[in-house]
């Protein structure tokens, strides 16, 4: 198996016969000395040893080095380096409520994460940092109703650059850059904080805090989160605050997102998963979008692998999914920011597909408008899906055709619905599973898309000729 470019790797190359498996955010990064190479992004804590000596965990096979876990109370929590022009950026978490103390706080360890680390504030608040390959989020846990009703951060920069999101008319507070680049870096998303509250039929309470920036001076920034005293005092604890840090997408990257018909205003772009089918007369659809542009030629065979996993509603596993259907998309939408919050401009929801722009028919339901009526593809049976079990779906004629079409919107993924090719007519209460999307914490657990396909003549005698030996035979292709 072979990195074919970041999000893919060929899985094999026979004659003109090629298999490959897709995923849609970066499992790969180029070689921090020599960027032709692609390695795997490794995010698993390791000892700090080789780059940030004075923190007790890096991560360096990824995009940007990161450092945490300070040893020495006048250290940033969190620092990130570019490799490529080893400009900084340092995250202090200054205190909670007025009580600021002058160094900062400097969370305690307490037990490494998969991706990331898990450390305790005070007996009542913990801190979970998780990095991804295309995030990295910290998602502070509070236990009961605390005194304070704001959290303070302190970030800064030296070599590169921090401007406002305001300045560009983007939402994100805070937008990194390296120095003469004109695309960020990484980016400061706006942060939402949301209960343990809620079923499958009820949403946990959800609120967007106050966000107060202010730049201290040339360099660094002061990030007030103020959180409703009404809403702290309603809510069902634990709370979860989740600041979340994105990477600049990579040109290879694709989206997934969530849609679900009871909160039809709300983006689920980066929730870590979803619940697909119907309940009580909901439904929950996913949206994906793979980046196709290597695939060169006819596809014989393709397969999307989803697996059952949790979300911000509960785990919900162990029922009739009946089936499964993709959808060939015929418009653009937005993957979003937001997990359990109303859309904001450019992101998906069941009612939008781009706020403002909606879809002719919620859900991305309308027939030739906004999917292709009928499938490609017939439904793909499924019966009862247990806890963390994987589920295959023939996207095969989906895939060929967005392919060949003009635009690739990527596919809608729906399960067992009035209306849908094979509905017998006698709904019950649940044809719902949950699944994890590409946020997941746990990477094999995230949706993944293996294509088989034949490579064109046309490109397969410029291969040759290219790499013709004078012996009556290509080169071996390398990828």
């Amino acid at each position: 198996m072979k990195p074919i470019n970041r999000t893919t790797t060929l899985i094999y190359k026979k004659g003109r016969r090629i298999k490959v498996e897709k995923h849609i955010k970066r499992i790969y990064y180029p070689d921090h000395n020599n960027p032709k190479v692609l390695k795997p992004i490794i995010t698993e804590p390791k000892d700090a040893k080789v780059y940030y000596t004075g923190y007790k965990h890096e991560i360096i096979d990824h995009d940007l080095l990161i450092g945490f876990s300070p040893k020495y109370n006048d250290l940033p929590f969190l620092r990130f380096t570019d490799p490529k022009t080893e400009s900084t950026w340092a995250l202090w978490i200054k205190g909670f409520g007025k009580n600021v103390p002058k160094t900062g706080i400097r969370p305690k360890s307490i037990g490494k994460l998969k991706h990331g680390m898990h450390y305790e504030i005070d007996p009542n608040v913990e801190l979970k940092f998780e990095v991804l390959g295309h995030m990295i989020r910290k998602v502070i846990i509070v236990h009961k109703r605390p005194e304070w009703n704001e959290i303070t951060f302190v970030i800064s920069r030296f070599g590169g650059h921090l401007i406002t999101g305001k300045t560009f008319g983007k939402p994100e507070p805070l937008l990194a850059f390296r120095k003469n680049d004109i695309k960020p870096l990484f980016k400061f998303l706006r942060p939402t904080v949301y209960d343990s509250g809620g079923d499958i039929n009820n949403p946990p309470k959800v609120h967007v805090p106050m966000m107060i920036l202010n730049n201290i001076r040339t360099g660094v920034w002061e990030l007030k989160i103020k959180i409703s005293d009404r809403w702290l005092d309603e809510a069902k604890y634990p709370i979860y605050i989740d600041p979340t840090i994105t990477l600049q997408p990579d040109a290879t990257e694709g989206y997934d997102a969530y849609m679900r018909s009871q909160q039809p205003s709300w983006n689920y772009g980066i929730c870590i998963g979803g619940e697909l089918g119907s309940w009580g007369g909901n439904f929950g659809r996913f949206l994906f979008k793979f980046d196709l542009s290597d695939v060169t030629g006819n596809v014989t065979n393709a397969e999307l692998e989803i697996t059952q996993s949790n979300s911000t509603w509960g785990n919900f596993y162990g029922y009739n999914q009946k089936q499964l259907t993709p959808y060939r998309l015929l418009n653009s939408w937005g993957e979003g920011n937001r997990c359990n919050s109303t859309a904001t401009t450019g992101e998906s929801s069941w009612i939008h597909r781009e706020r403002p722009t909606e879809w002719n028919e919620g859900g991305a339901g309308g027939h030739n408008t906004d999917r292709i009526w009928p499938s490609e593809d017939d439904p793909t049976p499924v019966g009862v899906v247990n806890r963390n079990e994987k589920v295959q779906i023939d996207v095969t004629n989906t895939i060929e055709a967005i392919r060949t079409a003009d635009n690739n919107y990527g596919f809608l993924l729906v399960g067992y619905e009035e209306g849908e090719p094979n509905f017998d007519g006698y709904a019950v209460d649940y044809y719902i599973n949950g699944y994890a999307l590409s946020n997941c914490s746990t990477a094999s657990k995230r949706p993944k898309l293996t294509i088989e396909y034949t490579i064109s003549d046309d490109i397969y005698w410029k291969i040759g000729r290219v790499g013709w030996e004078g012996q009556g035979r290509p080169f071996k292709w390398i990828f």
